[in-house]
């Protein structure tokens, strides 16, 4: 692992300060026998070098509970059922593995490291990121600095040569979902997706596509909608279809969400 992504210890800290271990220790726990001006070196070196200090564990049957290793699960949107199911797979594997699981809702991230640090420091042991737009450059840099794995699960995008992810057969799913509705003898069948640019409706619509024309049946401009993977899309382009004055007799919905809004529609 190369340097710039290692965690920084108390050492590399002091070696960097030209001060000894102890004094790092002693700003890190609020101790006033340090001077001003060495304390405020020491202090921005912890900030430069993204210094996180372990979590506090408790060894079996000391006083107090002891410390559970936690994985951070982080969505990019409010909850979903599809947000509900991703749920209950890793709080079951977690449960199996003695692992917590804490669950989230990921803002805006405006300071990757404060981010990266945050998480480390609240005694997470692995992140978890589900349906992101894409991990930047930047963040993962802060997370490998404070050696946080990460694994992605259905990412908006493919993600970065090196990250690990674990997605849908969004192409084989595109291309069955259509040739069911074929072979229930539709031929009028309209794709509701998701976001035009995201990498997963893409293959989704180019597998709708290729049914359809292996088939040899059309595919008129406006029996292809994109929006987002929600409820309230569902619902409003499934009555923009359904008002055509061809509706289609099949709809191929992208996600459960969209498809819940299509049928009230």
């Amino acid at each position: 692992m190369p340097s710039s992504s290692r965690r920084a210890t108390l050492a590399t800290v002091a070696a960097s300060a030209g001060v000894s271990v102890a004094t790092v220790s002693k700003v890190l726990n609020g101790r006033s026998d340090v001077a001003p001006t060495t304390r405020s070196r020491v202090q921005s070196l912890l900030r430069e070098h993204d210094y996180v200090a372990p979590a506090p564990r408790r060894a079996p049957g000391a006083d107090g509970p002891v410390a559970t290793d936690t994985v951070e699960v982080q969505f990019d949107d409010d909850f979903s059922t599809y947000s509900t199911e991703i749920i209950q797979g890793v709080v079951a594997a977690g449960a199996e593995l003695g692992v917590g699981i804490v669950v989230s809702v990921r803002k805006k991230i405006e300071n990757p490291a404060a981010w990266a640090r945050g998480l480390a420091a609240a005694g997470r042991r692995a992140l978890i990121c589900v349906t992101f737009d894409q991990l930047t450059t930047r963040q993962l840099t802060a997370l490998s600095r404070v050696q946080l794995p990460v694994v992605v699960i259905d990412p908006l995008h493919l993600p970065q040569a090196g990250v690990t992810s674990v997605g849908s057969t969004n192409f084989a799913g595109g291309l069955a979902a259509t040739q069911h509705l074929l072979s229930l003898g539709h031929r009028r069948i309209a794709y509701l997706g998701g976001q035009a640019t995201a990498a997963c409706n893409q293959a989704r619509l180019h597998g709708y596509r290729a049914a359809m024309e292996a088939e040899g049946v059309p595919v008129p401009a406006a029996y292809t909608r994109s929006g987002h993977f929600r409820y309230q899309d569902g619902l409003e382009c499934g009555a923009a279809v359904l008002d055509l004055p061809e509706p289609p007799t099949a709809i191929f919905a992208g996600c459960d969400e969209s498809a819940l809004g299509v049928m009230e529609a």
